[in-house]
């Protein structure tokens, strides 16, 4: 007797109709397909594979943790398009690694999740640091063969980073009245450019390890015959980085403002009347005069700023110190003043990727997590300046994310082709299709 066999078919489950009591009207309901709603992520890896950013991170880090389902390459590129994306730290792979676009950008049909990614940090060993320092070190080398820099400007800042658990490095800070780690960043006062940066334990004042950390910088882009100027704030007004400054192997017009004491009250009350009165502000005068701090070897020009403000019984007076010859008093100061934009760079480095997010046991995974947050920051950056129209350029992360990369779209798979179907009503349609033929017309000499 032939035996039969019962064959269920299984049915689709569908999603109860939901309605809204404002509008009876409306239905709503998860039966959309496969949507992604970070399409424009796509603009960024057609920019990163042009620039090899992820053969820099092959040919550059050795690292110990074996390949795995999940290959550190691949681990490396999920969290930065994650940051890109405004994905804060790898509990939101838990969120990210269904959508399709993440998917395409990696090149694998299932992504790490957050117990993976937390492996992968974790493998990290400390000489691992300096080779993602290198590595976006490479990385900017490449874009500077686009735009070459005849001259840089190089802005030192330092950083507060609040910490709420108990990571090892984590101190607290009387200045900043924390507990923090204390990074310290490196920024092209021009471009925006993050040159370096390096985590530091809360305890670390402003300058400490400074000189170790800016030589390299000064000295790779004065091989390469870069004119360099370098900002300071009074943190930064230690003999050390005046003698790097004026050394010829790393040598830098610097501009570093100086904290008042009695010396310069002093010898700014004696050139009182030596200052001139600025022409477009008869509340300002500047002027210049040569003094020389206890612990410094030589006298140095000194360029002051007096400036009447209104209902102010007293003049505010700045003092910076420079080793420039030829720059004038206003000039030198206006220079020195529009170090504030370093602070905006730093600015868009913590609300738009996140560099106060070290929340990993270990103060060199840590270190190395800042680094990732770096080299997604210069991802966007130099894609920003080399690729965007003029009227783009000025746009912030956050912006970029509302107008290209949050884009939502319907995928479809056909044979071999996988599309992204985006909105008719995407209204910066033709923006988008500018940004991707400008980063397909780029054109780029291999470098190691």
């Amino acid at each position: 007797m032939e035996r039969r066999t019962k064959v269920v078919e299984k049915k689709e489950e569908r999603t109860e109709k939901i309605r809204f009591q404002f509008d009876p009207h409306i239905e709503l309901d998860f039966e959309g397909g496969q949507i992604s709603s970070d399409t424009g992520l796509l603009l960024y890896r057609e920019f990163e594979e042009k620039m090899g950013l992820m053969d820099l991170v092959k040919a550059n880090i050795s690292f110990k943790r074996p390949y795995r389902i999940h290959s550190n390459t691949d681990c490396i590129r999920q969290q930065v398009y994650s940051l890109l994306g405004d994905h804060e730290d790898n509990n939101d792979a838990e969120y990210t690694k269904e959508d399709p676009t993440m998917k395409k950008i990696v090149g694998k049909e299932e992504l790490g999740s957050q117990p993976t990614l937390c492996r992968f940090e974790n493998s990290f060993e400390e000489e691992n640091i300096a080779q993602l320092q290198k590595v976006n070190s490479l990385f900017l080398d490449r874009a500077y063969q686009i735009e070459p820099m005849e001259e840089m400007i190089v802005d030192l800042d330092s950083s507060d980073d609040t910490v709420y658990g108990n990571q090892i490095g984590a101190a607290y800070n009387t200045y900043y009245k924390d507990k923090i780690f204390h990074p310290l960043f490196c920024f092209e006062g021009k471009t925006g450019d993050c040159l370096k940066a390096d985590l530091r334990p809360g305890t670390d004042y402003d300058s400490q390890k400074v000189g170790d950390f800016l030589k390299p910088i000064l000295k790779k882009y004065k091989e390469k015959k870069i004119n360099l100027k370098f900002r300071g704030d009074s943190e930064f007004a230690i003999p050390e980085i005046y003698r790097l400054c004026e050394d010829e192997e790393t040598k830098a017009e610097y501009f570093i403002r100086l904290r008042i004491n009695d010396v310069l009250e002093r010898l700014y009350e004696e050139n009182k009347d030596k200052m001139q009165v600025d022409q477009e502000n008869q509340n300002i005068r500047y002027g210049e005069f040569f003094y020389q701090a206890g612990s410094w070897e030589k006298a140095r020009r000194v360029l002051v700023k007096e400036e009447k403000k209104p209902d102010e019984l007293f003049p505010e007076v700045y003092f910076v110190v420079t080793n420039s010859e030829a720059t004038s008093p206003k000039e030198g100061i206006e220079f020195y003043c529009d170090r504030g934009t370093a602070e905006n760079y730093l600015k868009e480095g913590k609300l738009g990727f996140h560099w106060d997010r070290l929340s990993c046991e270990q103060f060199h995974v840590n270190a190395c997590r800042l680094q990732i947050m770096v080299l997604a920051y210069n991802l966007n950056n130099l894609m920003r300046r080399l690729c965007l129209p003029e009227n783009f350029r000025k746009y912030r992360i956050e912006t970029l994310r509302s107008r290209l990369i949050k884009v939502g779209s319907k995928v479809s798979k056909h044979a071999r082709k996988f599309a992204f179907h985006c909105p008719k009503s995407f209204p910066f349609k033709e923006i988008f299709l500018w940004i991707l033929k400008a980063i397909q017309r780029l054109v780029l000499v291999p470098v190691s």
